[in-house]
C-alpha cells in the first residue's frame, strides 16, 4: 500500500513539474550529451526561437547562428567542466527577428549518479525591453549632461537623433523641428540622416491643419501619424518632395515644455508605408522627453545671455547719460543702444533743439549706416506715418510698414524716395520730456518682415525715457519727486539686476565672495564653493579667513590683522596679490585673488568683493618656463663665446696672412676677407646684445653695421658716413642678416671704387618704412660707375655676393648713374612691426 501511495505521489508531482515547465513565463529546456541534443523545451524557448523543431536534435543544427554567436561554445564548457554558467543581458540575433534580443539565462549542468555530466538545463528570460530601457536612460542622462555643458542645441539634438535611429534597429531616419519665435514656422533642428536638400527644403515651413506631419503637429498640439505620405491629404503639397527622396511614412509629434507651449516637433520617417509599434511609441516618448528638458535648457541659458547682454547695453547707455551733457553724444549713444537692442539694420533719432537765439531746428543722429545714406534726403515731415511720433500720441510699430494704410499718401515719393534703404519692419517710438513736450523720435527699419517684437519695444520705449532724461537733465535736477521716483525705480532695476547677476555670478569659473560690513561672508558662487571644498552654507556668517585661511602652509597661526585680503575694508582700498587657501580636505594651494571695497552711494565701505582663482597651474608652468629661459640663456651665452672667438682667431689670421703675403693682389685679396668676416663679427655680437634672438630693430642694426663697415676699411679719415635711418623697425633674422651683408657690400664697394688714391667724399645709407616694404639706399659721390655696368653681369665677388642674398629676400636692386657718384636702392617686401 505504501508502495502504491509512493507512485501516485510521484506521478502527481510528476504532472505538477510539468505543468510548471510548460507554463513558466522564462524560457527553459534541458539538452542531453556533448552534443546538446534536445530532450525537452517548454512553449516559453520554443516561442523565443520561432517555434523550430528542436526535440531529438542537436544544438548546433536547430540554430546554427548559435554557433556563430558563441553560445555551444559556452555549453561545451559547461558539459566539460560541470561548472555552471550566468549571463546577463546577453544580446542575440535570431533568425526570423528583425532586431537582437537580450536575455539573462543559467545554464546548469545535470550529473548522474556518479557525478558526470549528462546534459544541461537551460533556463533564462527575455530582457530585451529592460535592457532596451536601460539603454535608453543612460543615453537619456548622457544627452542631459551635456546640456549642462558646453554643447551647443545642435550637437545635442543630433546625437538624440543618432541614438534613436541606432537604438530603432530598423531603417528609420529621425527629425527635429523647432518652433519660431513667433509661432508660425518650423526651423530646422538635426535630422542627421535625411537628405540635406531635403532638410533645406522643409526648413522654414508654416504649420497649419494640413501642413505635412510636422506641420500639422504643432499646429495641432497633437500626434499626426500618416503610415503613407502618397495617399494621406496632410501631404497633399509636400508628397512629391517626400516621394522625390524616396520617404513613405512620416509620424510626427509635438514636442511640449513644462509651460505647455510647443516647442518643436519629433517625426520619424520611413521608406515604406508603415504603422506605428509598441516599441516606436515607447521610443517617442523617450525623445519627446529628453527632447523637451534640452530645448527648454538650452533656449533657457540663450535667453539669459541675450537678457545679460541687454542689461549690460542698458547699463552702459544708463551711465552715459547719467555722465553726458553733450547732448549730440547722448543721443548717439541712444541711438546706437536701439539698434544693438532690438537687432534693426539701421536706427535714427530726430529731435529739435534750439540755438543761443531760440531758434528751433531739427538735427539726427544715425547708426548702422553712414550718414551718407541720408544726406541727400529731405527731414521726415508730419506726413500721417510719422505723425505719431512727432506728436507723441503713441509707438508705432509694423511688420511690413508697406502695407499700413497711413503710407505713402503725400507727394512727391509717395512714400520712400528712390535710393532710400529699404525698410519692411518698422519701430517709431516718440521722445517726450516730463513736461509733455515732444523733443524728436527715434526710429529703426529692417528690410525683412517682422523683425520687431514686444520686448523690442519695451526696450526702445525704455531707452526713449532714458534719452528724454538726459536732454530735460536741467529740470531733472530741480524735480526733486522726480528724482525720488526716479530713485526707486532704479532699485527695483537694480534688485532685478541683482537677481540676474547672482543667476550670471554661479555660472562663472571665478570664485566669487562677498564679505558685509562685519567681514562676514554673505554670498559665495559656485566656483567659491569648488574653490574651497565649503558649500556656502558652511561659509555664511563667518569671516572667510577663519574658514579657509587660519594657518600656515606650516602649521602656524595667521592672524587676520596680517592678511591682505582682509585689509580692503579697513583700509577702504582694492588690494590684490597671492596668497594660500587651506582647502576643507586639508590641502593647501596658492590663489590669485582681489578684494575690493563696496561703497555706498555716500562712498562708505559698507562690505568686500572678493574674487579668487587657483594659480597652482599657472605656477607650475611658470618654474617650468624660468629653467628653460634659464637654460636656453646658457646655450646662447655658450653658443656666442664660440662663435666669437672663432670670428676673432679667423679675422687674426687672415689678417697675419695679409701681412705675410708678397703678392699685392693676394693680400688686397685677404684684408678684404678679414674686413668682411670683421663685419659678420660685429653682427653676431648685435645680433647677441638684443633680447630677442629672432628678430632684430633692423634700424638701429643697421647703423651699427654701417659704422662697423666704415671702420673696418680704414679709411675714415677722407670718407665720412652719413645716413638717414627709420628706428623702430623690427625684423625676422631671415631677412635682417642677408640684407646687412648685402649693405656692407655695398658701402666696401663705395669706399673702394668710388674714391680711389686719395678722393675724399660722403657715403650716404638711408632706410625707409612704407607700408609692407622697405627701401635701403646706399650712395656716394663719388667717380660714378663704368658704363654699361649691370650688377646682375658684373663679375666681381662683391656685386654676386649682393645678388645672390638679395634673391633670397625678394628684393629688387636699382642701380642708378648720377651726375656725380653712383646710388644703389633696394626694395624689398617685409611685415614690419613698430616697437612699442
Amino acid at each position: 500500500m505504501n508502495e502504491v501511495s509512493s507512485v501516485e505521489e510521484a506521478a502527481v508531482s510528476a504532472r505538477q513539474i510539468s505543468t510548471w515547465f510548460n507554463h513558466a513565463p522564462g524560457f527553459m529546456a534541458v539538452l542531453h550529451g556533448p552534443d546538446h541534443v534536445f530532450d525537452v523545451a517548454n512553449p516559453a524557448y520554443l516561442d523565443l526561437i520561432g517555434h523550430r523543431d528542436v526535440i531529438g536534435k542537436p544544438m548546433s543544427d536547430v540554430a546554427p547562428e548559435a554557433v556563430e554567436q558563441g553560445f555551444v561554445d559556452i555549453l561545451d564548457e559547461v558539459f566539460r567542466t560541470g561548472k555552471p554558467y550566468v549571463g546577463h543581458s546577453v544580446e542575440a540575433k535570431l533568425e526570423g527577428r528583425s532586431s537582437p534580443i537580450f536575455v539573462d539565462f543559467v545554464n546548469q549542468p545535470i550529473f548522474d549518479q556518479d557525478g558526470n555530466v549528462t546534459g544541461i538545463f537551460i533556463q533564462g528570460a527575455d530582457v530585451t525591453e529592460r535592457a532596451r530601457a536601460e539603454r535608453l536612460r543612460a543615453a537619456q542622462g548622457k544627452m542631459l549632461e551635456a546640456a549642462f555643458q558646453d554643447k551647443s542645441l545642435p550637437e545635442l539634438l543630433d546625437m538624440l537623433m543618432r541614438t534613436v535611429e541606432e537604438e530603432t534597429q530598423t531603417d528609420m531616419l529621425g527629425s527635429i523641428l523647432l518652433l519660431d519665435r513667433e509661432g508660425r514656422r518650423l526651423l530646422h533642428g538635426a535630422a542627421p540622416s535625411l537628405p540635406d536638400a531635403y532638410n533645406d527644403a522643409i526648413d522654414g515651413i508654416e504649420i497649419g491643419p494640413d501642413a505635412g506631419s510636422c506641420g500639422t503637429a504643432a499646429y495641432s498640439r497633437e500626434a499626426v501619424f500618416v503610415s503613407d505620405v502618397e495617399r494621406d491629404p496632410k501631404w497633399a503639397d509636400f508628397k512629391d518632395l517626400a516621394l522625390e527622396h524616396g520617404l513613405r511614412a512620416c509620424w510626427s509629434i509635438p514636442i511640449i515644455s513644462s509651460s505647455g507651449a510647443v516647442l518643436g516637433t519629433f517625426a520619424m520617417y520611413y521608406r515604406e508605408p508603415r504603422e506605428p509599434s509598441e516599441a516606436d511609441i515607447e521610443m517617442v516618448d523617450f525623445v519627446i522627453r529628453t527632447a523637451a528638458v534640452i530645448i527648454e535648457r538650452k533656449r533657457a541659458e540663450v535667453e539669459l545671455e541675450e537678457e545679460r547682454r541687454t542689461l549690460e547695453t542698458l547699463n552702459k547707455t544708463g551711465e552715459v547719460i547719467a555722465a553726458e551733457l553733450d547732448l549730440e553724444q547722448v543721443v548717439e549713444q541712444v541711438t546706437d543702444a536701439g539698434v544693438k537692442l532690438t537687432g534693426a539694420a539701421f536706427g535714427a533719432f530726430f529731435y529739435n533743439t534750439h540755438d543761443e537765439d531760440g531758434a528751433s531746428y531739427m538735427l539726427y543722429t544715425l547708426s548702422g549706416v553712414e550718414r551718407a545714406a541720408f544726406e541727400k534726403f529731405p527731414m521726415p515731415r508730419k506726413t500721417e506715418i510719422f505723425a505719431p511720433t512727432f506728436d507723441g500720441t503713441g509707438v508705432l510699430r509694423s511688420d511690413d510698414i508697406a502695407t499700413d494704410p497711413r503710407y505713402g499718401h503725400n507727394k512727391p515719393y509717395k512714400g520712400m524716395p528712390e535710393g532710400h534703404l529699404p525698410v519692411t519692419s518698422y519701430l517709431a517710438v516718440p521722445v517726450k520730456s516730463r513736461s509733455g513736450e515732444v523733443i524728436g523720435g527715434l526710429f529703426f527699419g529692417h528690410p525683412d518682415k517682422a523683425q520687431f517684437t514686444d520686448r523690442h519695444e519695451e526696450l526702445v520705449v525704455g531707452i526713449a525715457a532714458q534719452a528724454s532724461i538726459a536732454i530735460d537733465n536741467a529740470r531733472l535736477y530741480r524735480a526733486a519727486k522726480t528724482e525720488i521716483k526716479e530713485r526707486r525705480q532704479t532699485e527695483e532695476a537694480l534688485r532685478d539686476i541683482s537677481r540676474r547677476f547672482d543667476a550670471v555670478l554661479n555660472n562663472t569659473r571665478m570664485a566669487v565672495f562677498l564679505m558685509d560690513e562685519k567681514q562676514q561672508c554673505v554670498y559665495a558662487n559656485a566656483a567659491a564653493e569648488d574653490l574651497t571644498g565649503y558649500s556656502f552654507e558652511a561659509m555664511q556668517g563667518k569671516t572667510l579667513h577663519d574658514v579657509i585661511h587660519h594657518t600656515r602652509p606650516d602649521g602656524s597661526h595667521y592672524p587676520l590683522e596680517e592678511c591682505p585680503i582682509d585689509r580692503a575694508f579697513p583700509e577702504n582700498a582694492q588690494t590684490e596679490g597671492e596668497e594660500v587657501f587651506i582647502h576643507r580636505d586639508g590641502s593647501f594651494y596658492p590663489v590669485h585673488f582681489t578684494a575690493s571695497p563696496i561703497r555706498d552711494e555716500a562712498s562708505n565701505t559698507i562690505g568686500t568683493i572678493i574674487e579668487a582663482r587657483n594659480i597652482s597651474e599657472e605656477q607650475e608652468r611658470a618654474e617650468e618656463l624660468a629653467e628653460a629661459l634659464k637654460v636656453k640663456d646658457i646655450l646662447l651665452h655658450e653658443v656666442n663665446h664660440r662663435v666669437k672667438n672663432s670670428l676673432q682667431v679667423v679675422t687674426s689670421l687672415l689678417t697675419l696672412q695679409a701681412r705675410k703675403a708678397d703678392d699685392g693682389d693676394l693680400r688686397k685679396s685677404l684684408q678684404e676677407a678679414r674686413n668682411r668676416v670683421a663685419v659678420i663679427a660685429a653682427m653676431h655680437q648685435r645680433l647677441y646684445a638684443t633680447s630677442d634672438h629672432d628678430r632684430v630693430d633692423f634700424g638701429d642694426y643697421l647703423g651699427d653695421l654701417a659704422d662697423e663697415a666704415m671702420q673696418s676699411m680704414g679709411s675714415s679719415d677722407r670718407v665720412r658716413l652719413k645716413t638717414n635711418i627709420d628706428r623702430g623697425i623690427v625684423m625676422d633674422l631671415s631677412q635682417a642678416v642677408p640684407l646687412a651683408l648685402v649693405v656692407s657690400e655695398l658701402i666696401t664697394n663705395a669706399i673702394k671704387y668710388a674714391y680711389p688714391s686719395e678722393l675724399e667724399g660722403d657715403v650716404y645709407v638711408g632706410l625707409d618704412h612704407a607700408d609692407d616694404h622697405v627701401k635701403i639706399c646706399i650712395a656716394d659721390d663719388g667717380i660714378g660707375l663704368p658704363d654699361g655696368f649691370d650688377p646682375a653681369r658684373s663679375d666681381g665677388l662683391g656685386m654676386r655676393i649682393v645678388t645672390s642674398l638679395l634673391r633670397q629676400v625678394r628684393g629688387e636692386l636699382t642701380v642708378e648713374q648720377r651726375e656725380r657718384g653712383a646710388q644703389f636702392e633696394i626694395v624689398v617686401p617685409i611685415k614690419a612691426k613698430e616697437v612699442a
